[in-house]
């Protein structure tokens, strides 16, 4: 059986810490300054209004979608947070339940806007580039997650 000798908040855990530390910010910004205005300046009202002339069938659930999905992804992140400070055994596995669900809403929203506006660029050079990064991020910390003997030897709380 291999030893674990290495514990701590030290080596590439550095680099998850970085994540955990400044995603639920990141999120909550985006939150703020996308959703908040779109519930608070009428947006919502006119969208969603049959009769209105800026009513787009499907759109209004969609936003309604991405606010609660987004919401749940800013409440997980700074869960994980006090998982990673406090050395939990769930981060690990509530850390790739982020990365992981946060790349398959990404990819999800992307095909359900393409849907309600066929006509328009949907997979554009942000959403693939905001992809390509999920992809990578999950591609590199979902298996240190799960192999690293720093992270079984750490999250033992």
């Amino acid at each position: 059986m291999d030893k674990i000798t290495k514990t701590g908040l030290g080596g590439w855990l550095i680099l998850v810490g970085i994540g955990v530390i400044f995603g639920p910010i990141i999120l909550s910004v985006q939150f703020v300054t996308v959703f908040v205005p779109i519930f608070t300046n009428g947006t919502i009202e006119a969208i969603s209004s049959k009769g209105n002339e800026l009513y787009i069938p499907l759109l209004g659930p969609l936003i309604y979608f991405e606010t609660a999905v987004n919401a749940v992804f800013i409440l997980f992140s700074f869960y994980s947070i006090y998982l990673f400070f406090w050395k939990k055994i769930q981060f690990p596995r509530v850390y790739i339940l982020l990365l992981v669900g946060s790349l398959t809403f990404l990819v999800l929203d992307a095909y359900i806007t393409k849907i309600i506006f066929p006509n328009k660029l949907t997979f554009d050079r942000d959403t693939i580039v905001n992809m390509f990064r999920g992809v990578i991020s999950t591609c590199i910390w979902v298996p240190y997650l799960i192999k690293s003997k720093r992270v079984k030897g750490t999250f033992i709380n």
